[in-house]
């Protein structure tokens, strides 16, 4: 590979991975997988099963949605989707502080 294709690479690698919006995905997937698997560590053997099997299920139909989808037009989603719940979980949890 020449040298001009390979800075070419570095600008996209760049410009990607130190946007904003990058950077508020991978805080919100951070973030909602540290505090989901705290928070599913503390619950009963019985709950914590009966939470995986419908995160199971969940992922299933999630992964039949997808299924024929363009991959980066999935990832994409998958992307934005955790974004949007990780908001919501944010919202509930300040939500119940007030309360």
């Amino acid at each position: 590979m020449d040298a001009g294709k390979k800075l070419h690479q570095f600008v996209e690698y760049y410009q990607a991975f130190s946007n904003e919006t990058y950077n508020e995905i991978m805080r919100a997937t951070e973030h909602l997988a540290s505090n989901t698997l705290v928070v599913l560590a503390r619950k009963p053997e019985a709950e914590r099963c009966a939470i995986l099997n419908k995160a199971h299920a969940l992922t299933n139909r999630l992964t039949d949605t997808v299924d024929g989808e363009n991959p980066m037009v999935a990832a994409l989603a998958l992307l934005a989707a955790i974004r949007a719940v990780e908001q919501l979980v944010q919202r509930q949890a300040d939500q119940r502080s007030k309360a």
